[in-house]
């Protein structure tokens, strides 16, 4: 591993793809996830990813978590329906590009894979300061330093809360429906 380090706030889909690509690279990293284990709570069920995003797992996953992810993967119908809040139909359109239906939790557990050494659940971020070139990350149970902090750490990130103070979440006003039958 590298003498640079990096510190991710958040372990979840996003946090631990960045953990693996990280890693694969020879890079000192270590996730700190608030959750005190990666199913305390349901987040979610099921992701459509397209074929870029496929793309990029491959490229930060190693070979036999690639074969697992594809393994474990779905094909939905090719078709998009848009509906209003009427439940009318805006639009619909087929994908030209396959996608991939993922259930996030299997997801989830794949990314963890191989570097669970490296993800400290139940250890939350509170805040950071930096000291020279180096940033050091609150948590309860004390600080942690490194070189690069990244917040992957949802909607209401403390990271981007304290970084970008004047950032607004902002409602689109879509919402997604899946069903089940």
């Amino acid at each position: 591993m590298s003498r640079f380090t990096v510190i991710v706030a958040g372990a979840g889909l996003g946090g631990l793809a960045l953990a693996q690509g990280l890693r694969r690279r020879g890079i000192d990293v270590v996730v700190y996830e608030r959750d005190s284990a990666v199913d305390t709570r349901r987040q979610g069920y099921r992701l459509h990813l397209d074929a870029a995003a496929r793309r990029a797992l491959h490229r930060v996953l190693p070979a036999p978590l690639c074969a697992l992810f594809d393994a474990t993967a779905g094909t939905p119908k090719p078709r998009f329906t848009v509906l209003d809040s009427a439940l009318n139909e805006r639009f619909t359109r087929d994908s030209a590009e396959p996608a991939f239906a993922v259930d996030r939790l299997t997801l989830r557990r794949i990314l963890l894979t191989g570097i669970e050494d490296r993800v400290v659940f139940g250890r939350a971020v509170s805040g950071f300061r930096t000291e020279g070139d180096r940033i050091v990350v609150h948590c309860a149970e004390g600080d942690a330093a490194a070189d690069v902090l990244v917040g992957a750490d949802g909607i209401n990130s403390v990271v981007r809360q304290q970084y970008l103070p004047h950032a607004r979440i902002v409602d689109t006003g879509v919402r997604q429906l899946y069903g089940v039958r």
